[in-house]
């Protein structure tokens, strides 16, 4: 896609995004109108502003600060992006409804914690123990990362099959 810069004369009065290009708002009068850019090309704005374009951002799995908070390494991040997309499975979902009613701070007071409930050495050994002492204080996807770990080494059992 060409872009082709028009310079405005008139006072800025501001500058809008259509279709992710920049567009300077002005009081120009209307037989400047027929001249103006159309929404295809990009707008310089001298003087008052000037507006780059942006691409879209990626969301992200985790954010960079719980990345530091948590020492997460690359592997991680892509093990957790994984382990988001197994708990919205089917079964998944079941479970968390069944164990918690999908309430992952739930403390029942009963030995287990969080979403998936969790006893306190299940948590540890599955790599919990990073996050917090017991699973309904860790974030949800940290809970979904270790009920992911807990299903990858022994399956549905610990939940009933």
């Amino acid at each position: 896609m060409s872009s082709r810069t028009a310079r405005v004369a008139a006072p800025v009065l501001g500058v809008a995004l259509l279709s992710g290009t920049a567009v300077a708002v002005t009081a120009l009068p209307a037989t400047a109108v027929e001249n103006a850019p159309t929404t295809s090309q990009s707008v310089q704005v001298t003087g008052a502003a000037s507006v780059k374009k942006t691409a879209k951002k990626k969301s992200k799995v985790v954010s960079d600060r719980q990345v530091r908070k948590y020492k997460l390494s690359k592997k991680m991040v892509r093990d957790i992006a994984k382990a988001k997309k197994f708990a919205k499975t089917k079964k998944a979902k079941q479970v968390r409804q069944r164990e918690s009613h999908s309430r992952y701070k739930i403390n029942t007071g009963n030995g287990y914690y969080g979403a998936y409930q969790f006893d306190k050495g299940t948590w540890r050994s599955n790599g919990g123990k990073k996050f917090s002492k017991t699973a309904n204080k860790a974030p949800k996807w940290a809970q979904d990362y270790v009920m992911w770990r807990t299903h990858k080494a022994r399956g549905w059992s610990p939940w009933g099959g």
